[in-house]
């Protein structure tokens, strides 16, 4: 009886685990079929840019418009999925110098997508020394303003900018511009703009280069149609310098700027003043950018600009200068003890070195003297803009004052 209801349960146990076993079997089939049929299994084929990995600082980039076909396989969900975008195709210059190589193509793809082919397997290159060269930025005008508005000339800024390639590019650049559009402008133009570069056959060439900046900024001043006048731009320079400094120089830049109004009004104006500059404890040469004043009823094409302060230690020099006698009284013959004396002044050393001593005046003055005699008298400077006099050696000089007919006598 025992083994009966023993050998019962075996069976019981034994089919429900077979039936378990099915299920299983049943259910990966299913998943299997629904997998095959429903997100089968398919390629595609993408076109791929070939990034330039680790080139040398002495070499220039390549060209940078390698593609590469690349044909991956994966499910039709993820397949449908990519994109271009989502492949990453790169070659490795790691180590290589000038001349012919020919890297592999690698390629990075995403999870659950995988490689089949790729064309071309490896890139044909010729590796240029790095060169570079500076150009002036050209600025190209587009459009028309609007009626009645001219256009005065840009002013860029850098002026000049640095490109940096193969010689084989840069030997066959003919011009380095930005591209300004003006039509319909009815106030001054201020923007930044990519530079461009062409070829000699008109080509645009720019990425063959790296260019610094590489946009510049650019300021066409727009103005109407009036009268006009290039008036010269002053800056009140306040305050000293720190002590054993002084000012050697003030620069305005530019030093003019044109204005326009009705002529009546430009006919009056002597000068434009640009906002004063402070100067105070200052011990080295500093620039300054200040806002122009327009006057009533006019119109500025710039309305900064920049001044330079040049600020310079104070050193001293000697000098050794001839000694003159001035105002001699008539009839008396005068000679002095010294015919010559040293200066000591005081100013920068740009004023300092390229004075010479035959631009500075010794002097005594005998103005005062009217008989015959022995005097004491001090001795007197004229000297040049930017210095100023320390002492002279000696100071006074004796001066013998005689009468000619009593030497005779």
């Amino acid at each position: 009886m025992e083994s009966k209801i023993w050998q019962r349960s075996w069976w019981g146990s034994t089919r429900n685990n077979g039936l378990k076993v099915l299920s299983v079997v049943l259910a990966l089939v299913l998943w299997g079929y629904v997998t095959i049929t429903q997100n089968p299994m398919t390629e595609a084929t993408f076109s791929v840019p070939v990034e330039i990995r680790n080139l040398s600082s002495e070499l220039a980039q390549p060209d940078n418009n390698y593609q590469v076909q690349v044909r991956v396989q994966g499910t039709a969900g993820v397949i449908e999925d990519l994109n271009s975008y989502s492949i990453e195709a790169f070659v490795d210059l790691t180590g290589m110098t000038a001349g012919e190589a020919t890297p592999i193509v690698n390629i990075e793809l995403p999870p659950n997508v995988s490689l089949v082919s790729r064309s071309p397997e490896s890139l044909e290159l010729t590796l240029y020394p790095k060169v570079s060269q500076s150009f002036q930025v050209e600025v190209q005008v587009k459009g028309t303003p609007a009626e009645g508005c001219r256009l005065l000339d840009a002013v860029v800024t850098p002026e000049l900018v640095s490109l940096s390639g193969s010689d084989l590019y840069i030997s066959d650049v003919a011009q380095v511009y930005v591209l300004a559009d003006v039509d319909g402008l009815d106030a001054n133009y201020s923007k930044n703009l990519a530079v461009e570069v062409l070829d000699k056959s008109g080509e645009n060439i720019t990425d063959h280069f790296t260019c610094y900046p590489s946009s510049v900024g650019i300021v066409i001043p727009v103005v109407q149609d009036q009268p006009e006048a290039s008036l010269p731009v002053r800056c009140t320079v306040t305050g000293e310098p720190a002590a054993g400094y002084r000012v050697s120089r003030v620069v305005v830049e530019p030093s003019t700027v044109q204005a326009f109004g009705t002529q009546e009004v430009l006919d009056e104006i002597i000068s434009l003043e640009a906002e004063p500059v402070s100067i105070s404890g200052l011990s080295s040469t500093t620039s300054f950018t200040r806002k122009v004043k327009a006057p009533d009823g006019v119109r500025l094409a710039q309305d900064t600009v920049t001044v330079v302060v040049q600020i310079e230690a104070v050193s001293s020099a000697d000098f050794t200068c001839p000694l003159e006698l001035r105002s001699a009284p008539s009839g008396l013959e005068c000679k002095a003890g010294d015919d010559s004396c040293v200066v000591t002044l005081n100013g920068t050393d740009t004023v300092l070195q390229n004075l010479k001593a035959d631009s500075i005046t010794l002097y005594v003055d005998l103005s005062s003297v009217s008989a015959a005699g022995t005097y004491e008298l001090p001795v007197e400077a004229e000297l040049p803009g930017g210095v100023t006099l320390s002492s002279v050696t000696p100071s006074t000089v004796t001066v013998t004052v005689t009468r000619p007919d009593k030497e005779d006598e």
